[in-house]
């Protein structure tokens, strides 16, 4: 996740984003507009006006937003509020087979949709993967 907050001096909006997300532990880079014209043209072009504007992937926001800054923190911590409280650790298997995988944790005791969402996919790998599909429906049934 690269977030950059795009700045320029004397800016309290701006000092106010990056102070909230250094102590949320957001890391981000910042671009100064008034050094690189070209940034402040495209953010102009975006139709942003003030600054800080704040640019994560496709999302991006401008002025002082201590609510998106929280969500951000959660991301930062694992890409989310749910599996933000998680560390997902694969422990087994061949070594290097799967070492760009990325993970995602689903919560059914505490998130309504987990279940039929997992439901799903183990209707969908059930062709191809039997056993695993086992493993989800007796790991929901025991839920």
């Amino acid at each position: 996740m690269n977030v950059v907050v795009y700045s320029q001096p004397g800016c309290t909006r701006c000092t106010a984003t990056m102070r909230m997300m250094t102590k949320l532990g957001v890391p981000f880079d910042v671009v100064d507009i008034r050094q690189d014209h070209a940034a402040a043209d495209r953010l102009r072009a975006m139709g942003y006006l003030e600054t800080p504007v704040v640019e994560v992937g496709d999302v991006s926001w401008s002025g002082f937003r201590p609510d998106a800054i929280k969500e951000l923190a959660g991301t930062a911590a694992g890409r989310g509020k749910l599996h933000g409280k998680y560390r997902v650790e694969r422990i087994g298997g061949t070594p290097g087979k799967h070492d760009d995988c990325r993970y995602f944790v689903l919560d059914p005791q505490h998130d309504e949709h987990a279940a039929a969402a997992m439901r799903v996919y183990a209707d969908a790998v059930r062709p191809t993967l039997p056993g695993l599909a086992a493993d989800i429906d007796e790991w929901l049934d025991a839920a």
